[in-house]
């Protein structure tokens, strides 16, 4: 590439992937989204998938986004999260609980 201005977009987009651990013998592996919000602030979300369902966060950095989601890993599986059912949205085809 001569001219760094002539950069174009592709169709890859580059990701990091990150682990969420339950504990040590229960761990997954998930995607995560660097980005900035309207006021200019940085901000991290990541999605992982654990058992059948999603788990989606977000928060200002990484660190924090990997804790919150290593909580809510460990109440899915020990503690039975969305096992009963309560109230939920359907957006685009997608059941959403209200936990």
């Amino acid at each position: 590439m001569e001219n760094p201005d002539e950069f174009k977009r592709t169709e890859f987009e580059i990701i990091d992937l990150f682990m969420v651990m339950a504990d040590l013998k229960r761990y997954f592996v998930g995607s995560m989204h660097r980005g900035r919000d309207k006021e200019g602030n940085e901000f991290v979300s990541g999605k992982v998938t654990v058992e059948e369902g999603v788990i989606v966060g977000r928060a200002a950095n990484d660190k924090k986004m990997t804790k919150q989601l290593d909580v809510v890993c460990r109440f899915k599986l020990d503690f039975g999260l969305h096992n009963k059912e309560g109230k939920s949205t359907m957006i685009l085809g997608t059941k959403y609980n209200h936990n």
